[in-house]
């Protein structure tokens, strides 16, 4: 066995016989069972301490390159041999759970991916997901952006585009914000696919192993996956029927420090309430008194029927406390996946190194299609119409819901955004309604995961409104209520145990 010391190097020179000693195994000079010189040999050919010897052979045995075998000194561990002898012996599986990180490995909610399968469930009527359905989707829109793309930007439509997005896009998002009260240049705006993608780079950023979240309970179950997926404790603050209860905030937060708020204060997800002024006020004043950056998630706001006069918290934000995600999913359409964040330059930066080392960029295409949509006002007339059609369907639903008399059930109607957050009777076992569900084939998303400790006091659902089509609706909300009907019983002690396997 070989080897060369150069003292000149900076490597160690433990560092140089280590290394040398995994090439001449990795290249085949070594194989598994020859013997290494002892320590005492090697130390006396190269002139060198045996120390040194002893320090570079205890991290070749660490990292399973050599072995110590009685009666034969060092050897080179079996695993590394070139030969493939034994080829007929028993290859074990891969062992995927013992290699994957933790937080992945233990985090089972596949909710979310159920619910996007259950639209392709045949005679399935599906008010799960979070998007809207054929009948309201811009189809007409995008076909006349298109050519007009084509014909402006040509070439550019099927090139990279800048690291943090379009300058233009994010130039015309931060004149958008203006009209809205914010206060944002184009280097504190940063184009995401989704907000999703917002959500995870923030808690990337932000959040280690352990550290905490405080959110609303019930809050945006996406959400909730990925903070459990990085690690954190995430402690719901109860919600009432005016959003998040800032008096419980306050008392949270004189016992614990949180890393992070989240929230969507803007017609919330699921409960479909909406922050007040006041709320607002307070919460800004404790992130401020505590120190905790706020991430405000506004994927509805655009989705009001009666505009409501009240500002969003990152226009009420003078001190940059509060970071903003903006979507289009919900105002054009999900595919898109485009999304946008308004934060502190310094932030900002940040991300932009994490978008470098993920997908690099949004989806070009889309960046320019939604820019066109906004310079030319097309989005603006687009919204009109697609709040008006939004609101019939609401209408529909909340009908069709009244028109049964169930004890005990109750639902709120919001004045914007998605869903109806319905309470069921308490006599009712949340197992049977769930297999009821699945088999009448109407398709909703159960309250429990919305939960960030999944400790609902009683049984919820929540039903979109956006995606069936306007005939659709009162059908299923028929089988909802028979669903009900056959899940009715007199004990209240009987719990679901697996909500993802009884959703469609």
């Amino acid at each position: 066995m070989h080897i060369t010391l150069n003292k000149q190097l900076n490597a160690p020179l433990y560092q140089q016989i280590k290394n040398q000693i995994i090439r001449l195994i990795l290249s085949g000079s070594l194989s598994a069972g020859d013997i290494l010189p002892s320590e005492r040999q090697l130390a006396e050919q190269l002139g060198i301490n045996r120390s040194t010897v002893n320090k570079a052979y205890w991290e070749l045995k660490s990292e399973g390159f050599i072995d110590a075998q009685m009666g034969s000194g060092t050897i080179v561990a079996s695993q590394f041999s070139r030969t493939a002898e034994n080829t007929d012996a028993y290859i074990p599986p891969m062992p995927w759970p013992q290699i994957m990180t933790q937080p992945y490995q233990l985090s089972g909610n596949t909710i979310i991916k159920t619910a996007l399968e259950a639209i392709g469930e045949p005679d399935t009527i599906s008010f799960a997901g979070g998007f809207a359905g054929d009948d309201v989707i811009p189809v007409d829109l995008v076909k006349s952006l298109m050519p007009k793309c084509l014909s402006t930007y040509g070439s550019q439509l099927l090139h990279p585009t800048p690291l943090l997005g379009l300058s233009a896009l994010r130039s015309a998002l931060c004149k958008q914000g203006t009209l809205k009260g914010i206060q944002a240049g184009i280097q504190q705006c940063m184009i995401t696919s989704g907000a999703q993608q917002a959500i995870s780079y923030l808690t990337s950023l932000f959040i280690s192993p352990g550290d905490m979240i405080f959110t609303a309970a019930p809050s945006y179950v996406g959400a909730i996956e990925i903070f459990k997926a990085h690690g954190a404790k995430v402690v719901g603050i109860p919600v009432d029927q005016f959003g998040m209860d800032t008096d419980i905030l306050e008392n949270y937060l004189i016992r614990y420090r949180p890393k992070l708020i989240y929230l969507n204060p803007n017609f919330q997800n699921p409960t479909g309430t909406y922050l007040p002024l006041e709320r607002r006020k307070k919460l800004l004043d404790l992130a401020y008194l505590y120190q905790i950056p706020v991430i405000e998630d506004d994927p509805y706001s655009e989705i009001y029927f009666d505009r409501i006069d009240v500002p969003l918290l990152k226009a009420m934000d003078r001190h940059q406390y509060v970071i903003y995600i903006g979507t289009f999913s919900k105002m054009l359409f999900m595919g898109g996946r485009l999304g946008w964040i308004f934060g502190a330059e310094e932030v900002i930066q940040r991300l932009g190194f994490m978008k470098q080392v993920t997908d690099l960029h949004a989806n070009t295409l889309h960046q320019y299609l939604v820019l066109e949509a906004l310079q030319s006002g097309m989005l603006p007339k687009h919204l009109a119409q697609f709040r008006a059609q939004v609101k019939a369907k609401q209408d529909v639903m909340v009908e069709a819901l009244n028109a049964y008399h169930i004890d005990g059930m109750s639902f709120n109607i919001p004045e914007g955004g998605f869903y109806l957050w319905l309470e069921l009777p308490s006599r009712l076992n949340a197992h049977s309604f769930f297999e009821a569900c699945k088999t009448l084939k109407v398709a909703v998303m159960p309250g429990d995961p919305f939960f960030p400790q999944a400790t609902a006091e009683h049984t919820y659902v929540r039903i979109n409104y956006t995606y069936p089509a306007i005939s659709d609706i009162h059908e299923g909300v028929r089988r909802i209520m028979k669903a009900i009907e056959m899940a009715t019983v007199t004990s209240q002690n009987q719990k679901i145990e697996s909500y993802n396997d009884l959703i469609l």
